[in-house]
C-alpha cells in the first residue's frame, strides 16, 4: 500500500466503528466471536483427526543393537574412486583390425 492510503484506511475504520450504535456493535462482536469460535473448533477438529490419517508407528525403543556394534571406518577414496576406473580397458584392443593397413593374412 502507498503511504498516504494507510492512514486514510485506519482513520476510516476508527470513525466507522465510532459511529456504530450499541445494537450494531453487539451484533458485530457477536458475529466476530462466532467466527473465532468456529475457526478454533475447526482447527481442533483437524488436529484431533490427523492421527487417524497416518498409519500406526511402532517405534519407541530407546535401545538398539546397532549402537553397540563398532562403526566401519570412513574412507572417502573407497567411496568416490572405483576399483576399475576404466571397466573395459583390458577387453578392447587398442587398435581394431579395421584401422590397420596390413592385411590379416600378411600379419601371420
Amino acid at each position: 500500500m502507498q503511504i498516504m492510503v494507510l492512514p486514510y484506511l485506519v482513520l476510516t475504520l476508527v470513525v466507522g466503528l465510532g459511529q456504530l450504535g450499541l445494537r450494531a456493535m453487539r451484533a458485530g462482536s457477536r458475529g466476530a466471536g462466532v467466527l473465532i469460535a468456529v475457526s478454533c473448533a475447526l482447527g481442533l477438529l483437524v488436529v484431533g483427526v490427523m492421527p487417524i490419517a497416518f498409519p500406526a508407528l511402532e517405534s519407541a525403543s530407546f535401545f538398539s543393537h546397532a549402537l553397540l556394534e563398532p562403526r566401519k571406518p570412513f574412507a572417502l577414496a573407497e567411496l568416490y574412486v572405483p576399483a576399475k576406473p576404466v571397466p573395459r580397458a583390458g577387453k578392447t584392443p587398442s587398435c581394431p583390425r579395421s584401422c590397420c593397413s596390413v592385411p590379416r593374412s600378411a600379419s601371420r
